[in-house]
Parts: C-alpha cells; sequence; structure tokens
C-alpha cells in the first residue's frame, strides 16, 4: 500500500487548517505547503463534499476545518483521497480469485488490512500539530 502525492497533498492541507483559526485561501495553503494551486484546487472539492473541511465564498472566503479535529484520523483523510485500502483484490471482489475460501494467502491478506485500517483509524490528525 503506498499513499498518492494527492493524499499527502490533502493531508497536509487538513492538518495546516486544523493548526489554525484563521480562514485560508486556496492560493495561501498553495503558497504556504508548495502544493501546485491546480492541484490544490481539486483537494479542496474533494474534503469539501466529504464534509472535512468547509470553504467560504466571497471577498473573505476561504477553507476552515469543519470536523472535529479531536475525532479527526489518517483514515478519514485517505479514504476521501484515495479510496479505501485495498492490500489485495481479492479481499474487494470475490470473483478475483478462482481459490476457495480456505485460502491462507486471502487470510493474512485480511489480517494486514484490518490491521493497517485500525492504524490509520487510531492516528488523529490532532496529534500531528
Amino acid at each position: 500500500m503506498k499513499l498518492t502525492k494527492s493524499c499527502e497533498y490533502a493531508l497536509r492541507i487538513v492538518i495546516h487548517l486544523g493548526g489554525t483559526t484563521s480562514v485560508l485561501t486556496n492560493s495561501d495553503l498553495s503558497e504556504s505547503l508548495s502544493i501546485p494551486y491546480h492541484n490544490l484546487t481539486k483537494l479542496i472539492q474533494q474534503l469539501s463534499k466529504s464534509g472535512i473541511i468547509h470553504t467560504q465564498k466571497g471577498k473573505y472566503g476561504g477553507n476552515l476545518l469543519k470536523r472535529d479535529w479531536a475525532d479527526l484520523s489518517l483514515k478519514d483523510v485517505v479514504e476521501v483521497i484515495d479510496g479505501p485500502t485495498e492490500l489485495s483484490q481479492c479481499l474487494q471482489n470475490e470473483s478475483f480469485c478462482q481459490l476457495d475460501d480456505g485460502c491462507k494467502l486471502k487470510t493474512s491478506f485480511s489480517e494486514v488490512q484490518f490491521k493497517i485500517n485500525a492504524l490509520l483509524d487510531d492516528v488523529k490528525l490532532a496529534s500531528l500539530v
């Protein structure tokens, strides 16, 4: 499992917004976090649509963290940007593999994926500021 660059950018955006009470514009975020503006605007849309951040339009508009900072985890952001963690296709699609349910590899993948999800959920973004 490898996080995409977009996911890393999104985590930086959310952590940065969580560390301030100020409304920050896309330009402010792009410059201070060294994220290309075009990439940032797409990520802001995704984060806003998911309810993690709130965007305000207009002259004094910008971005604010919407979700409760103490409950927001790495997993919350990762799943919005990259989708659910998928260690193997056999865990997501039963018809992918022709082996029976007794496959030890599938069982091991399932256990590892469960632990990865639990670890990502345990890391609260507030602890990273």
